[in-house]
């Protein structure tokens, strides 16, 4: 069985096109969604051994850069819909911001077990108000859903970037 060769120029231009995509998005649940595909394909080549770590990372970090560029271009009518709706993304904003705290903390390696105690209570905080994001007729609108979903999107980031 042969070894696939890896870091191919027209693997990476492939990948590169994925990315490209995000661009292409209509709105803000598009683009997620055009994330999670250009995200999963860049993940599937890598776990197939056709992008080495170093392509990998770099694939990774231009498409968190298109991600963020063409999710400032994206103007929402109301960003995150009626008021319980923008009281769920902020209160998922703020238990990521402490996750996000730990992971900062941990890296450092300053985390004290009181430090990892607040951390899996904004951990299961936070999962369990993204969660409602994935229910049907879950009440919440369009745009609200689609903040909630932009901030589990977030949490995914900040997780690679943890672990990495």
């Amino acid at each position: 069985m042969s070894t696939p060769e890896q870091n191919q120029a027209q693997t990476i231009s492939t990948a590169r096109k994925k990315i490209a995509q995000l661009g292409d998005a209509s709105d803000r649940g598009d683009l997620i969604y055009r994330f999670g595909v250009a995200s999963g394909w860049i993940s599937a080549l890598r776990l197939e051994g056709l992008f080495g770590l170093a392509v990998f990372e770099m694939l990774n970090s231009e498409l968190l850069d298109a991600f963020t560029e063409v999710g400032l271009t994206i103007q929402d009518e109301s960003p995150q819909g009626g008021q319980f709706d923008k009281t769920l993304v902020e209160r998922a904003r703020a238990h990521l911001d402490s996750v996000c705290a730990f992971y900062t903390k941990a890296k450092a390696g300053t985390a004290v077990e009181e430090d990892r105690c607040e951390y899996q209570r904004n951990h299961a905080a936070m999962n369990a108000l993204l969660e409602l994001a994935h229910w049907r007729d879950n009440g919440m609108s369009e745009a609200g859903r689609n903040a909630l979903l932009a901030v589990e999107v977030e949490a995914a980031v900040a997780l690679r970037e943890y672990c990495s």
